[in-house]
């Protein structure tokens, strides 16, 4: 049958989603489909990005189940700096880098400013670090206890971001249904909607959300991921329309893949 996204020749198996996910210790049987190196080993560092944009958002302060994984997401940050640190950087490099540091030593948000102008300015490359601090700006929100905290956003990368739930998606597909989708995919990322998303979106969002049940999904560690599919019909006319799947990491961040026909 071949690799559960585009059919090529199968080298290993791709986690859904990747064991990175789960901290030790949770690991046991989680969903597995047959892979080519490009849909698995290759991707590693798409899959790397995407924890760490998860991670990093305030949406998840307070659950301690998550810590640990946290803790791991800024040791791998940290190795990032540490990487680009170990290679050979030359004075004029060294010296650019210092009056970028001196520059922002004042500003509460300085550390990831800098990261950012070094990374853009290409003078140095700090890998996963500089990825996730672009376009770093300080914000105020409202949290779950409907508090004001002060926290920071940054520019993510729409493209990985989308790439990864599709392959997320197809994999589920694959895995439910034993076969591969050979159609387009439509990934609704609600916990992503802007507040000023257009109220028909919201509507749509609210929808296919009401339906998503948590106690009844699938999932052998619900609490890092967790899904459930179902069939959706024409009002009109009684045919199906679509397969649909909900799915939602850290019991915070929920998607919906819409298999359309």
């Amino acid at each position: 049958m071949g690799c559960y996204f585009c059919g090529g020749e199968v080298t290993g198996v791709e986690h859904l989603p990747p064991r990175s996910f789960f901290p030790k210790g949770k690991r046991q049987d989680l969903i597995t489909v047959d892979s080519c190196d490009i849909h698995n080993q290759e991707k590693s560092k798409e899959d790397e990005y995407i924890r760490a944009i998860l991670l990093g958002s305030i949406k998840l302060d307070g659950q301690e189940h998550i810590e640990v994984l946290r803790s791991t997401n800024i040791r791998a940050l940290e190795r990032s700096v540490k990487r680009a640190f170990d290679k050979e950087v030359t004075k004029e490099q060294a010296k650019e880098v210092v009056e970028i540091i001196e520059k922002y030593k004042d500003d509460p948000l300085g550390g990831a400013k800098a990261v950012d102008e070094i990374t853009s300015q290409r003078i140095m490359s700090f890998g996963l670090m500089g990825l996730v601090h672009k376009d770093t700006q300080e914000e105020t929100v409202v949290d779950s206890s409907g508090e004001e905290v002060k926290t920071t956003s940054f520019i993510y990368d729409r493209k990985r971001f989308d790439t990864f739930f599709e392959c997320m998606a197809r994999g589920i597909f694959f895995h439910e249904l034993g076969e591969r989708w050979e159609g387009r995919v439509n990934i609704l990322p609600h916990t992503f909607l802007r507040d000023d998303t257009p109220q028909r979106d919201k509507d749509l969002s609210h929808d296919y959300l009401r339906h998503f049940d948590w106690s009844e999904s699938k999932g052998a560690q619900k609490e890092y991921f967790c899904y459930e599919g179902a069939n959706r019909y024409n009002t009109e006319s009684g045919e199906r329309e679509s397969i649909i799947f909900n799915f939602c990491l850290f019991n915070t961040f929920y998607f919906t893949a819409v298999f359309p026909f």
